[in-house]
């Protein structure tokens, strides 16, 4: 009875292990090369293949930009989000009223025009890590998302940061940890004397 114990806790741990591997393995690849999007895939609802991705097709909705500043210590920072649309969007017409959108683009630095009016200067593919509206913006900007674009989910908009790389999840490291601890402790379980 003793022995299928030990085995038990060897064949949990392995299976942690192999579990929390695999996923490491599926995030480590996710995280190397860009996956190219379809952004109209995206306004359908699709959810994206990776978080880390390349985007090519694209228009800015500079007119809608939105954000907020933010004191930290003695310097002012911005968080600044200018809405993207597909070529194909209705609101890719500049003279189209922007009512529908999946994802906004926030830069780390934002100029800023003689009107205060912060600037678009990135031209070309967008690369970067993808987040979802709910974890990658403050209350704030979900405020004025709510109250400025009321079809808009706030909760399923993508947040692309340009030049950013997902971060490979904490959870999976550690699962792999308890499951190489359970591994280390069923199999030593084997090596101490028996009780029968």
């Amino acid at each position: 009875m003793i022995t299928y114990a030990k085995l038990a806790v060897l064949g949990i741990g392995l299976l942690f292990t192999a579990i929390a591997g695999i996923s490491l393995y599926a995030q480590w690849g996710a995280v190397q090369e860009p996956v190219a999007v379809d952004l109209a895939a995206l306004e359908r609802g699709e959810d994206p293949p990776s978080r880390y991705v390349r985007i090519e097709d694209y228009v800015v909705r500079a007119d809608n930009v939105f954000g907020n500043e933010y004191q930290y210590e003695a310097a002012t920072t911005y968080e600044i989000f200018f809405p993207i649309v597909s070529a194909g969007h209705p609101a890719a017409d500049a003279e189209v009223p922007l009512t529908q959108f999946a994802v906004v683009v926030r830069p780390h630095h934002v100029n800023f025009n003689d009107e205060g009016i912060p600037i678009y200067e990135h031209h070309g593919p967008l690369e970067g890590a993808l987040a979802i509206g709910f974890d990658a913006m403050e209350g704030i900007e979900k405020d004025f998302l709510r109250e400025t674009y009321p079809e808009v989910n706030v909760n399923k908009v993508h947040v692309l940061i340009p030049g950013d790389k997902p971060w490979i999840s904490l959870g999976s490291w550690v699962w792999l940890g308890f499951g190489v601890i359970v591994t280390l402790v069923g199999a030593a379980s084997f090596m101490m004397p028996s009780d029968d």
